[in-house]
């Protein structure tokens, strides 16, 4: 009797377990496991607009696929759908020129939707045809399986995912709507927040502002990436209060070691409710010295279009695909602290960004709005920045009339980088320069008359000052103050320098006394 009371509860014991494998299961793994489920529910019936039976479908795809964690990585996978290799590349793409973090869940929902709506519309076509009940889960568990996540072994693991799909996740959120909680925590915010648009090389990178939330701050970090995503660098700080101000992070960030060149500034706060970014912007290092050698040059953005002189007044460039090399012509000229001149080489004329927000080309005056700023970004060409605002970069926009260049609030656009090659294609001398004039300084201005063969420009610079002509000859003017800075008496030299289009620039020396 007592064999076979052990027998019959050992039977007992195993039907037991039979039906409880047969029974619907939870997918509740834990609390931030839960919350992200609900978060990609409700992003898929809300926002997207996918029946309750196509979001179960989804679900069971991304729990095989991650377990809800948009930080899962595997083999070069990454993310909530394991997006790999070159879609792991579109999903970092995609959100850097929106300004997004891929790390984070909102992201990746936002790029699954871009996706499913382009290369995917036909999977989700069939998902959304699918009725919205317990076999219609198994359908889109399925189809998602088979035409998104593609997976090895596609057709066994698609017929597991739609099981999934209608055991588990029709059974927790077929039908069901989920609020905001109650008891929820409010993302942390930013208040006052003060961030320049660049500063110098050399020089830390300060900014202002505060940060408050309801729940203590658990952290904050502020990141310096490049424009393609790699890190630089980053410092943090874990408050553990309502509030803190971010110039506490300023001198904790090596920003001085950055080299010149445009990078992207992000600032993340955690708290209960989470990751949040607060801050995301496109920041200039500018250099004190040269980084683009002077010489002609063209011009052209990221599509190939090249920046040439539209044919009527020549006053207003504009952005244009010309095959002939002298109007896509520019002179790139170095003046000093970092900062260029750019003459167009069929006026003569230089870009001005004028008071008013516009670009023109008129005669050099030497003014801030005819400086601009060459940064290089990591070997995709340089952003040309306005000396007259930093927040402003040459951008190329489209409208009725085609592509046009313009000055606008430099972000992440692709537009705004150009590429700037040497045009080589003329290849002529000009003549050195001839000086004759006063050598002796006891005025207060000394001048000296120079003549150049042919059309040119001339340019004189002393230790002070520099003063440019567009004439083949003329006078050039240059003051007492800047050729004897720092000379009670004795000597100061004063270079003389001609440039000509597609010609190697000749200089000549004349040596001042000071009486």
């Amino acid at each position: 009797m007592k064999r076979n009371g052990w027998i019959c509860l050992l039977l007992s014991i195993c039907m037991a377990a039979a039906l409880w494998t047969a029974s619907p299961v939870t997918a509740q793994a834990d609390s931030s496991n839960y919350e992200n489920q609900v978060t990609i529910y409700r992003y898929l019936t809300e926002t997207m607009g996918v029946s309750s039976a196509g979001a179960c479908g989804i679900m069971a795809n991304i729990d095989q696929e991650s377990s809800f964690d948009p930080h899962s990585y595997y083999q070069n996978s990454y993310g909530i759908c394991q997006w790999h290799n070159a879609r792991f590349d579109s999903l970092k793409n995609y959100c850097l020129q929106r300004g997004l973090d891929y790390t984070t869940l909102p992201a990746q929902l936002e790029y699954l939707n871009y996706e499913l709506s382009t290369s995917y519309a036909r999977c989700t076509g069939m998902i959304r045809a699918a009725e919205n009940s317990a076999e219609g889960a198994y359908q889109a568990g399925w189809t998602f399986c088979y035409y998104f996540e593609r997976p090895a072994n596609t057709a066994t693991r698609s017929i597991a995912r739609g099981n999934l799909a209608r055991n588990t996740y029709w059974v927790n959120f077929g039908g069901k709507t989920f609020g905001t909680p109650a008891n929820s925590i409010e993302p942390a915010k930013a208040a006052n927040v003060v961030l320049a648009r660049g500063f110098l090389h050399g020089n830390y990178y300060k900014f202002s502002g505060q940060i408050q939330s309801e729940s203590p701050i658990q952290k904050v970090t502020v990141t310096v990436k490049r424009l393609s995503g790699a890190s630089m660098m980053s410092a943090s700080i874990t408050p553990n209060t309502g509030n803190c101000s971010l110039s506490d992070l300023t001198y904790r960030l090596n920003s001085n070691t950055l080299p010149a060149g445009a990078y992207l500034f992000q600032i993340d706060v955690t708290n209960a409710a989470g990751t949040t970014r607060l801050v995301n912007q496109s920041v200039n290092v500018f250099s004190k010295s040269r980084v683009f050698p002077s010489a002609n040059v063209k011009m052209e953005e990221a599509s190939g279009s090249r920046l040439a002189v539209s044919s009527g007044s020549g006053r207003e460039p504009v952005l244009a695909v010309s095959s002939s090399s002298k109007k896509e012509a520019f002179q790139v000229i170095y003046i000093r602290n970092g900062r260029y001149a750019i003459r167009s080489m069929k006026t003569g004329n230089y870009l001005t960004f004028t008071k008013s927000g516009k670009l023109c080309l008129s005669a050099w005056k030497g003014l801030a709005a005819q400086y601009w700023y060459i940064l290089p970004v990591e070997g995709n060409g340089y952003r040309i920045i306005s000396r007259t605002n930093l927040k402003y970069a040459l951008t190329v926009t489209q409208d009725i009339a085609g592509a046009r260049l313009t000055c606008t609030n430099q972000g992440l656009s692709a537009a705004q980088v150009f590429r700037i090659t040497k045009n080589s294609s003329v290849r002529t001398a000009v003549r050195k320069p001839v000086l004759s004039g006063k050598v002796k300084m006891s005025v207060a201005k000394t001048k000296l008359k120079v003549k150049v063969g042919g059309k040119a420009m001339i340019q004189a610079k002393s230790s002070g000052s520099i003063t440019y002509l567009s004439s083949a000859s003329g006078i050039v003017r240059v003051s007492k103050k800047g050729v004897v800075k720092g000379i009670r008496r004795g000597s100061a030299a004063i270079y003389v320098t001609a440039r000509k289009y597609g010609c190697n620039p000749r200089t000549a020396r004349v040596l001042v006394k000071v009486a």
